[in-house]
This record gives structure tokens, C-alpha cells and sequence, in this order.
């Protein structure tokens, strides 16, 4: 080799290890301005690397990151999925298991099931520990986990216990709590109570789970939140109460349910609007009036006589103009002044609500008057109409004997549906089963029950009930809440099970009624479907029953499929074996049932990865040990 060549043989060496230097240095910097949480410092690090045409899988990967980190609008959005892609090209398995969350489940990009899939199996593939399309771990090595990873976390399993974890951040817990509410995630938000972290988190507007819930109509979480006492009556930065905004989004199921839970019509926003003044639409105006809206009517802050209630006239001025003064009494509670007004009262007349003193009293929650009354025999004077509004105030205030008296001249036929719904829900909240049977029994079965109501009533695990309440809702229905009572363990009549698999009912994914309690480990369902099931039918996933109880690990319905005779061999779409699935959620217990079963351990999947190989991936050296007995 002559000098000349040499020495460019030389520079180019030297230039080559200045490049490399100070590519490690520059990521070396951006890896401690992260650790620091100097996060815009890190980002003009790692763009100075990428000027200069040195970036790295992990450089792009950081900086994706990083700038998703910054704000959630569209520009974003496309600099962290560009500079994603870039890592993903690079081979960065990080990268494409970010990505692959991402698609799996839409969060601010459009979901794509088929990418996702391929990325999370890639990443699989060079180690990066998943399992089929179910994401095990997502932690990040460089800070904490970011907003939009807890929308997705809420969802899977880890070791067989549902995320979230006591280590996420407060910021964290909230993205991830609204999330759940959002989606109805009911084991999440379980999961939420259960360890006391609350459920009084707000959003950036100041908005509580009930208005988030209302706001993606996730019916289900409304009513759990209402059920664990979530203030229903809240006010957000604009002083909306979530009454305000379901009546502003015409959303009549969410109504329904907050006044259930007593939601206060009088409550004005910081605009001075009440719920009745957000009403869009003449029919919606007259179903709020139906549930006990009233026009607000100006204050008397100083009245100019005293009430007389032994005057039998009525007032003509305030707050009650036009009430007859017994029906004042009963509502302000006044007992003595009951009695002394009954004598001459006429306990027909009615206020220019259209109530009686006896609907008065229910409606506000005094007994005692309410029990004065009945014995004078102002039931009696009650109209078919007016009994709706009473039992249902009977029912809110859970009157058991009251609402067992009026309710059997009540007259159901005069309710709109929505409104039958609506009462069906309140007698359920109350608890009062024997008489939701009755009401029930005089039915026809052309009357309909939505989902909200249906669920409602099949949670209270009243198999006589749950029978008599299924006749009156579409098949539809029927189905969405069996599938849904198999997910949470309500009880479902043993008949119900074999007619769901006579009639050959699946969910969206392609579940059965056995994988749909398999993947739930509803092990009482399980056992009782199997003599009517196909055991080895699968899902859309390509799950098997046996597939669906590993992923959830529940030992209990894997065992009850084995000896069923369930294919311990079987493969899903992504060509894995349950004993596969059962190394990756690292069951000890799982992976003993499997091996004794036959599974055999020498199984490869589409990528050539053993389950030997498996186990090690995940670090587990017991399992290589147990794999090779």
C-alpha cells in the first residue's frame, strides 16, 4: 500500500471513530437529559444526532417517544409516528411494540388490527416479551410510562393480575382511570376501588368520571361510578353538573340514570342555565318535565305574610302560588300541620304540577306525612297517571311496603318505553325483587327492556328474575348482556346456558359462550357449557377455549378443559399453543397442568421460536429446566 493510500485509508479510520464518538455521545447526553426529565433538551440532542445522519433504532425510538410526550395534536402525532416507523426500519423491538399498542387500540390514530399484529409479532420474535396479539409488558426503561400506554395496560394481564399497578404516577392513574370509564373497563375501575385510590380524579376541564362517561355514552361505567357514590350532582370549571351535559347531548339513557340517583334539575351553570335551559327540542323539553324538571320561578327572598296553614285557601304569591296548603305541609314535612289541615281538605286538589299532598310528600322523602295521609285515604284519590310519579318517588326513597301497596294498582301500559326502562332501573336499584317479579308477571311481552335496564336486573343474581326480565328484550340484546353477565360472573340460569349454544350466539370476536367464560374464569359457567359446547371451537384469534383460560390465567378452567378432553396442541392465527401462552403469562401452575396433559414442548412457532426458547426470553430458567424433563 502506497502513502497516498494509506494515508486516506487513515482519515477515513479516524473520521469513522470521531463519527461513532460523538453518536455515543449525543445519545449518551439524550439518554441522562431523560433520565433528568429535561425532555426538550433531550429532543434537541437527538435532532442534532439526526442532522447529522447518525440516528439509531433507539435514537428514533427516543425522540418518537419523546415528541409524543409534547402534545397530543396532529403535528405531533405525525413527527412521533415518523420518527416510530424510522426505528421500527432499524429493527428496534421497542419501537414496534409502542407502535403495534398504538394500532391495537386507536389512541389518536386509527386502529389497525392487522399492523398491529404483525409489529407486536416481530417484536416477539427478537425477544421483546408478548404473546399473540395480547401485550404483557410495556414498561419503559427511560421514564415513566407515558400518558397514552395507560389506555392500553388498563386492558391485559400480567402475571395473572390486572393492571393498573401501585407504581404508576398520579398522572398516570388519571389517563388511565378516564380511559376506563370511557371504555367501561369495570375491572380496571374494580381495581380503582379496591385499592382506595379513588374515583374523585378530574379532568383538564374539571369534569368527573360521570361526565366522561356521559360524554362517550359508556352507560355501564356511569352506573357503576353512580353505584359506588360518585357525587352525582358535581359541577365541572363551568359549573355543568352531568345532568347538564347529558340533557345538552339529548342523551336519555344517561338522564335516566342520574336521576335514579336524585339528580338535582335546579342546579344553574356559571352561565345561569339550568338542565331544563340546555333543551334542544320541544320532545326533549317534555320527557325532562316528565322526570320531574321544573322551570325555575324566581325566588322569594322575603315574604310578606307568613304561611297560614290553617288557612285552607291557597297562596297567591312565592315560591308556592296556587299549591293547596296541605300540600305545602307535606312537602315542607310539616306533620302537625297536616293533621290540621285534613279535616277540610280536599285531598284530590292538586298544586299546578299536577300533584297531590300524598305525591308531595312521597316525592320529598317524609314518611311520617306520607303515612298520615295513606290512612286519611289519599291513595285513593290518586289518578293512573299520578301513580306512575308516585311509586317511582316510593321506589327511590326504597319504601318497601308503600311501594308494595301503590305499585299493585299501578298501571304500567301508560309508561312510554323509555319510561318504563327508566322505572324497571329504579325498582332493580332498590333491591325490591319480589316486587320487579309481580310488575313483571303482568306484562306482555311486547313490551321491551333496553341494555342498560337488562343489566341492571340480571346483576342482582336472581335466576327467577333474571328468566322472567330476558322475555322482554330483543334478541340482540339478549345477547350483548348474556355475553357481558359471562364476562363479570352474574348469575345466568343453567337453561339460558344451553339455549346460548343451541342458538349458536357469539360475540364480536367470534367467541362462544365457553370461550367468552373460559377467558372471564367464570369456572361455574365453564363446567356447565361443556357438555354442550364444542371444546375446541375458536375465536376470530384463532383462541380456543383452552387458548382464552391460559391468557386469563385461571388454573381452575384449564384443568376443567383438559379433562374434558380440550386439544392441548391446538394453535391460534398466530401459531401458538396454550403451552406457549401459558410460559409467556410465566404460570408455574399453567405450565405443569399442560406438560402432565401431553403438551408437548419441542413445539416451534411460525417464527421457529421453541417454548424452550421462550422461557428464556422471559429470563426463566425454572421453566427451561421443567420444559426439558
Amino acid at each position: 500500500m502506497g502513502p497516498p493510500r494509506f494515508f486516506a485509508w487513515l482519515v477515513i479510520l479516524c473520521l469513522s471513530v470521531v463519527c461513532n464518538t460523538s453518536r455515543a455521545d449525543y445519545l449518551e447526553d439524550a439518554r441522562q437529559l431523560i433520565r433528568a426529565k429535561q425532555f426538550d433538551d433531550a429532543i434537541q440532542a437527538l435532532e442534532v444526532l439526526h442532522d447529522k445522519a447518525q440516528g439509531t433504532g433507539e435514537s428514533h425510538y427516543l425522540l418518537g417517544s419523546l415528541y409524543w410526550m409534547q402534545g397530543h395534536g396532529g403535528q405531533e402525532i405525525a413527527k412521533s409516528l415518523s420518527e416510530l416507523d424510522k426505528a421500527v426500519e432499524l429493527k428496534h423491538a421497542k419501537a414496534m411494540h409502542r407502535l403495534g399498542v398504538l394500532y391495537l387500540v386507536g389512541v389518536e390514530v386509527p386502529q389497525d388490527i392487522a399492523r398491529a399484529r404483525e409489529l407486536l409479532s416481530t417484536a416477539n420474535q427478537l425477544g421483546y416479551r408478548l404473546a399473540d396479539t395480547q401485550l404483557l409488558h410495556a414498561q419503559s426503561d427511560f421514564f415513566d410510562m407515558e400518558e397514552w400506554d395507560a389506555c392500553a395496560l388498563i386492558d391485559y394481564q400480567r402475571d395473572g393480575a390486572l393492571l393498573p399497578e401501585d407504581g404508576w404516577s398520579d398522572r398516570t392513574k388519571k389517563r388511565a382511570f378516564f380511559c376506563a370509564v370511557a371504555a367501561s373497563n369495570l375491572s380496571a375501575l374494580e381495581i380503582w376501588l379496591d385499592k382506595g385510590w379513588g374515583l374523585l380524579w378530574r379532568n383538564r376541564w374539571g369534569q368527573t368520571g360521570l361526565h366522561v362517561a356521559i360524554n362517550a355514552k359508556s352507560y355501564t361505567a356511569l352506573e357503576w361510578l353512580l353505584r359506588q357514590g360518585a357525587t352525582v350532582d358535581a359541577p365541572d370549571d363551568r359549573g355543568n353538573t352531568p345532568l347538564h351535559i347529558a340533557v345538552a347531548l339529548q342523551d336519555q339513557t344517561s338522564i335516566d340514570l342520574l336521576l335514579q340517583y336524585k339528580a338535582d334539575w335546579s342546579i344553574r351553570n356559571r352561565a345561569d342555565a339550568s338542565p331544563l335551559d340546555l333543551t334542544s327540542s320541544d320532545t326533549l323539553r317534555t320527557y325532562a318535565l316528565d322526570r320531574g324538571a321544573r322551570p325555575l320561578k324566581k325566588q322569594v327572598t322575603e315574604r310578606k305574610k307568613p304561611i297560614n296553614f290553617a288557612n285552607s285557601k291557597a297562596a297567591q304569591y312565592g315560591v308556592f302560588a296556587q299549591w293547596p296548603p296541605i300540600n305545602v305541609a307535606a312537602w315542607l314535612g310539616k306533620k302537625d300541620a297536616v293533621k290540621i289541615l285534613l279535616p277540610s281538605a280536599d285531598l284530590a286538589s292538586t298544586d299546578p304540577e299536577n300533584y297531590t299532598a300524598l305525591m308531595r310528600a312521597a316525592c320529598a322523602g317524609h314518611q311520617t306525612v306520607y303515612q298520615i295521609l295513606q290512612s286519611a285515604g289519599a291513595d285513593n284519590a290518586i289518578t293512573p297517571e299520578q301513580r306512575i310519579d308516585l311509586v317511582q318517588c316510593l321506589a327511590a326513597n326504597q319504601w318497601r311496603e308503600e311501594f308494595t301497596a301503590a305499585s299493585r294498582e299501578l298501571v304500567t301500559s301508560l309508561m312510554a318505553a323509555e319510561e318504563f326502562n327508566a322505572f324497571l332501573s329504579l325498582v332493580a336499584t332498590a333491591g325490591f325483587t319480589d316486587e320487579l317479579q309481580a310488575l313483571l308477571s303482568r306484562e306482555s311481552e311486547n313490551r321491551r327492556v333496553n341494555t342498560v335496564t337488562l343489566k341492571r336486573i340480571v346483576q342482582l343474581n336472581n335466576q327467577e328474575l333474571t328468566a322472567q326480565i330476558f322475555k322482554f328484550a330483543t334478541p340482540e340484546i339478549q345477547q350483548r348482556v348474556f355475553f357481558d353477565a359471562l364476562k363479570y360472573g352474574w348469575d345466568i340460569p343453567a337453561n339460558f346456558l344451553q339455549l346460548s349454544v343451541k342458538n349458536q350466539w357469539v360475540d364480536a370476536e367470534l367467541d362462544t359462550p365457553l370461550i367468552a367464560s373460559s377467558s372471564a374464569g367464570n369456572a361455574e359457567a365453564v363446567k356447565a357449557l361443556i357438555p354442550f359446547s364444542e371444546i375446541d371451537v375458536q375465536n376470530k384469534a384463532g383462541n380456543s377455549a383452552l387458548h382464552s383460560a391460559v391468557l386469563g390465567n385461571h388454573p381452575e378452567v384449564v384443568q376443567a378443559l383438559l379433562q374434558a378432553g380440550s386439544d392441548v396442541e391446538v394453535r391460534n392465527e398466530e401459531s401458538l399453543t396454550p403451552l406457549m401462552l401459558a410460559v409467556d403469562v410465566a404460570s408455574d401452575e399453567l405450565v405443569q397442568l399442560l406438560l402432565v396433559a401431553g403438551a408437548n414442548p419441542d413445539r416451534r412457532d411460525k417464527f421457529g421460536v421453541s417454548v424452550v426458547e421462550r422461557a428464556k426470553a422471559i429470563g426463566r430458567s425454572d421453566f427451561q429446566d421443567l420444559l426439558r424433563r
